[in-house]
């Protein structure tokens, strides 16, 4: 495949997840702040951005697959499969925090009604896990980049460790703020 072609493949691959997000987000949450919208738009975007650089990366390696030796190629493989990994828990937590504050729920106890009580407690049990999986992402993301193969040939991964440094980070910051308070 070549390049023009891994570039539609990718960009396929991004109008389609954003497209699948559209259908997650489809009642778009009325409680929140115009900033509230911007932040999960900017998420979304990062999350996109990594997905699409991800299928990029993956219409370009089986072409360029003979140019790797083979210590190379199981290092890059390697580092594609920490990064994508990494961009997992992220686009979880987007999900997440869709579903439980654009559904009305809040993260103190006391600001939930009977309705949304649930959607509380849905994210009292996931934080701690988010707690720690996010950063753990940040951390794969920073690992994988310093592996950083070659700059004019790779740029698709580069550009997925990158969006996924900011991709985990931002979730991470999110899961920070939006703490469950009893």
């Amino acid at each position: 495949m070549g390049k023009r072609h891994g570039l539609r493949f990718s960009l396929l691959t991004l109008l389609a997840f954003t497209a699948a997000c559209a259908l997650v987000a489809w009642q778009w949450p009325r409680n929140f702040s115009p900033m509230g919208h911007l932040l999960l738009l900017g998420w979304l975007a990062l999350i996109a951005g990594q997905w699409a650089c991800a299928a990029w990366t993956i219409a370009d390696y089986s072409k360029r697959l003979s140019e790797y030796s083979r210590g190379q190629a199981v290092r890059h493989y390697l580092g594609f499969t920490c990064a994508a990994l990494g961009g997992i828990a992220p686009t979880a937590s987007w999900v997440l925090f869709r579903i439980v504050f654009g559904g009305g729920g809040s993260n103190v106890a006391q600001m939930s009604d009977d309705s949304t009580y649930d959607l509380w407690r849905l994210w009292f049990k996931v934080w701690p896990l988010l707690l720690f999986v996010n950063p753990a992402s940040v951390f794969a993301s920073l690992v994988t980049l310093t592996f950083y193969l070659r700059p004019r040939k790779d740029f698709p991964l580069l550009a997925m460790r990158l969006f996924g440094v900011a991709n985990g980070s931002l979730a991470t910051w999110v899961v920070m703020t939006f703490f469950p308070d009893a």
